[in-house]
């Protein structure tokens, strides 16, 4: 199981920090450094909206080519960060553990 510490506090999977989806999407055809790499899974809520899911996240789906942790379209490493505090959308979050090879 993947953790992820999460500082976007407007996602809907986001619970004091952690994202509580089942799966996440990273995205970022051809990144060159973690601004282009985003959470594609990021959903806007409004405060009161939050997700019922009470796992954390259990797999991550990588579709960043270029990162040194993408093994077969998936994240090897154990603990990621997201940031994008207040992103309004999913270009607005960067998956911080991005390493370019």
């Amino acid at each position: 199981m993947s953790r992820i510490n999460c500082s976007a506090i407007t996602c809907v999977y986001n619970k004091n920090g952690n994202c509580h989806s089942g799966s996440i999407k990273v995205d970022g055809p051809k990144p060159n450094n973690l601004k282009d790499v985003h959470c594609t899974s990021f959903i806007s809520v409004h405060k009161s909206m939050k997700s019922d899911i009470e796992s954390e996240c259990e797999h991550i789906v990588c579709n960043a080519a270029d990162c040194i942790h993408n093994k077969n379209l998936e994240c090897s490493i154990y603990n990621i960060f997201v940031s994008g505090n207040n992103a309004k959308n999913f270009k607005q979050t960067n998956c911080c553990s991005f390493i370019c090879k």
